[in-house]
C-alpha cells in the first residue's frame, strides 16, 4: 500500500522551496475530496505526520529536525 500526503499547491514556497504537509493517509482509499488548490502526492512510508516537508521541484521529502536544547 502506498501512503499519500496532502499539500497546498498555491502556498508560497518556504525555505529551500519546501511545502508544508497538511495531512498524511495510509492508502489511496483513505484520501478525501479536497479543493482544487490542494493536491495529494504519493509519499514514502517513512513520512509519518505533518511535520515533514515536501519539495515539489525535486519530488523529495524532508524529515523534521528536532532542535537541540540548551541547558544553562
Amino acid at each position: 500500500m502506498a501512503k499519500y500526503a496532502l499539500f497546498l499547491k498555491t502556498e508560497p514556497l518556504g525555505n529551500n522551496g519546501l511545502k508544508r504537509i497538511h495531512e498524511v493517509v495510509s492508502s489511496a482509499e483513505d484520501r478525501f475530496e479536497v479543493h482544487e488548490s490542494f493536491e495529494w502526492v504519493q509519499c514514502p512510508d517513512q513520512v509519518l505526520n505533518r511535520d515533514w516537508k515536501y519539495n515539489p521541484a525535486e519530488n523529495s521529502w524532508v524529515e523534521p529536525t528536532i532542535p537541540g536544547t540548551e541547558y544553562g
